[in-house]
């Protein structure tokens, strides 16, 4: 993960790459079911926004892309804890 500087503490951002391991199953009604694994890069971007000390909203940009089926997405979520001074 590399975060990187805002110039306040409102506002934190940061990126996030790395391997994933994907499985994969499909569902073949004269053969049972198909089992695919392969590995992929997963990666998320992300601004963090420490609305009061304890508590947070983040919100990010996320993505895999292996051989079986890539993906993209949005994320929104809280963050609870001690989160600024």
């Amino acid at each position: 993960m590399r975060t990187f500087p805002s110039g306040t503490e409102k506002v934190r951002w940061g990126l996030e790459a790395g391997p994933s391991f994907v499985k994969g199953w499909e569902t073949n009604n004269l053969h049972g079911d198909d089992v695919s694994t392969t590995v992929g890069l997963s990666m998320r971007a992300k601004a963090e926004f420490p609305l009061t000390q304890f508590f947070g909203l983040e919100t990010g940009l996320q993505g895999n892309l292996n051989g079986l089926r890539s993906y993209f997405g949005v994320d929104v979520m809280f963050t609870l804890g001690w989160l600024r001074e």
